[in-house]
């Protein structure tokens, strides 16, 4: 016969389970042994068990006459094959032929090679850790084959890597000497790999076992918590906070978890238009919240222009999440400087629009009461000076050595509380001994513009402390001059000490000319004073509408409130236009 031949009636008969298989077997001993034993050719061995594969995979039943056949003394090199074929994978990917446990409990019993990989590198165990109802299968062959765990596939995984959404086999995986801390052609450990494809359930069971490495790094330079960050996991965060991860984590690119983190929070709330969205935007501020409680350090640069976190908060406008850092244990240093020269104390100085936020930060024994602007050469005191903060005897006291530092045009505090109308400050610069004959680069003093505007009461403080009316600017005017230049009799009467007579010369044709120089001076004034209170930043974040930071505000509000049982009937609200969500 030939082996054509005989191979056709050999598997019609096996597909309609015939007992006639065998006989067929031991009647055609010679051709079998030429053909599909160690004379025989590997193709056609192959395409035999392939054959009979596919016909066994087709049976629920009678898989003793499969076994009679491949024990068959004739069938040694097909036993062997048949062993080391794909059978098991093919059974543990068919999902009609895995829901056959006879088939698979008689394919465990048959010795199989579970080293065996198909064309993408993967086992029968990879097959079947990702199946829950496979478990008895992961289970016999980590009994019988335990060096299957160390397999690889293409991408470089072991089979934990497959485990991960099957929290079932990923628990019995680590109780194996399985490398946890392995590591696939992306860098990843099966921890990145898991918070990198938002597999999140099985990190739990991860973090308990004590080797576990939280601190790699894939082949993007990124951590777990980086990816933890940008998919808003606080909960997993926290676990991670338990095996000693580094938060403070910087790549090359200068990501970190705060930097990946904030952008993600504000544009969560610019895109607010659905519950989804406000549902994210919770989610977001735990994670923040998260942080904070784990220390994370709030002075690493999270932009480009190396912006900290504070400063960030302080720019779009979030006050609230920026006082609840200062309140907390976190790690910031209100002195840290961007790549501009502009720290968070500065920047919430020129930006104050919340007194709480300055207030708090003045408290800090971070503050930086030494700043100087690289652009302008304002020391804090001048800032505080021009913004008109309320702060500002706090600022002086912290830094009495300043009181007479002067920026690059040569002004000093007195000068710019002149130009800024700021008559709150006099007394107080006065009081501690500024030099009030300062002239600046046009060799103006702070009583040249002062007469300039015309600014009576400026005039009286800055002469009761020994102004000189006589000292010339460089055009060779002294304050006296001016007030003569512009035919003020009361003026020059007020700087010559002598009592105030009569009205100023100046005729009523030229009062309105007068007028309108003197609001020239003063727009020019506050044009500058503003031009002082630039921020030297360069950012991509957006300024946040004002709805929205009352919101966050209220949010935290009502933490607070919660915390001393001022709140009942459940967890935090955080209200994001007509919204009421609950905050984990």
């Amino acid at each position: 016969m030939e082996y054509e031949k005989f191979e056709t009636e050999f598997f019609t008969k096996l597909h309609s389970l015939s007992k006639k298989c065998n006989s067929m077997l031991d009647a055609q001993s010679d051709l079998i042994k030429t053909n599909l034993g160690e004379e025989g050719s590997p193709k056609t061995i192959d395409k035999f068990i392939n054959q009979f594969n596919q016909c066994l995979l087709d049976k629920e039943k009678k898989f003793e006459l499969f076994e009679e056949i491949l024990t068959n003394p004739n069938m040694g090199m097909v036993l062997d094959g048949f062993r080391k074929s794909d059978v098991l994978i093919r059974v543990c990917t068919s999902s009609k032929a895995r829901e056959n446990k006879k088939l698979l409990k008689w394919l465990l019993s048959m010795d199989l090679d579970y080293h065996t990989q198909d064309e993408d590198g993967k086992t029968a165990l990879m097959y079947a850790a990702q199946e829950l109802s496979l478990l008895p299968v992961v289970k016999h062959i980590l009994e019988h084959c335990r060096p299957a765990i160390h397999i690889l596939d293409k991408n470089g995984e072991n089979v934990l890597f497959h485990s991960a959404k099957n929290v079932s086999c990923f628990s019995e995986l680590l109780k194996t000497e399985i490398d946890i801390n392995h590591k696939n052609y992306r860098g990843e450990n099966i921890l990145l790999y898991c918070c990198k494809n938002k597999i999140f359930e099985p990190i739990k069971t991860l973090m308990t076992r004590n080797d576990i490495d939280v601190n790699e790094i894939d082949n993007d330079e990124r951590t777990a918590a980086m990816y933890l960050a940008e998919n808003a996991r606080s909960v997993e965060l926290r676990l991670l906070s338990q095996r000693n991860c580094n938060f403070n984590y910087r790549n090359k690119k200068n990501e970190s978890v705060l930097s990946i983190l904030i952008p993600k929070l504000y544009q969560s709330l610019e895109t607010r238009k659905s519950d989804s969205i406000f549902i994210t935007t919770k989610s977001y501020f735990s994670t923040l919240s998260a942080l904070i409680s784990l220390k994370c350090n709030f002075n690493i640069p999270i932009d480009s222009s190396e912006n900290t976190a504070l400063m960030a908060f302080i720019i779009v406008g979030d006050y609230s999440t920026a006082i609840d850092v200062l309140n907390s244990n976190a790690i910031y240093d209100l002195s840290v400087k961007n790549k501009f020269g502009e720290s968070a104390s500065s920047i919430c100085l020129k930006s104050m629009k919340f007194p709480v936020l300055y207030k708090s930060m003045l408290e800090n024994p971070t503050f930086d009461f030494e700043y100087v602007d690289p652009q302008t050469g304002n020391t804090m005191l001048m800032l505080s000076v021009v913004s008109k903060n309320v702060y500002t005897s706090t600022i002086l006291e912290n830094n009495v050595n300043s009181i007479n530092d002067v920026n690059h045009k040569q002004e000093n505090a007195l000068i710019l509380a002149v130009k800024s109308d700021n008559q709150s400050v006099v007394d107080l610069l006065l009081n501690h001994g500024i030099f009030v004959n300062q002239q600046d680069v046009l060799g103006n003093t702070a009583l040249h513009y002062a007469v300039m505007v015309k600014n009576t009461f400026f005039i009286e403080k800055l002469l009761a402390h020994h102004a000189d009316v006589h000292l010339k600017n460089g055009e060779g005017q002294s304050p006296l001059d001016l007030a003569r230049n512009f035919k003020d009799t009361r003026i020059v009467q007020q700087l010559l000490g002598e009592p105030i007579k009569g009205k100023s010369s100046v005729t009523s044709s030229d009062e309105e000319k007068e007028n309108e120089r003197i609001r020239s001076e003063i727009e020019n004034f506050k044009q500058q004073m503003k031009e002082y209170l630039y921020l030297c930043i360069s950012t991509s974040l957006n300024k946040l509408d004002e709805n929205i930071s009352l919101s966050i505000d209220k949010y935290y509000r009502d933490q607070e409130k919660l915390k001393n049982g001022e709140l009942k009937g459940g967890p935090y609200n955080l209200v994001f236009g007509m919204a009421m969500l609950p905050l984990l």
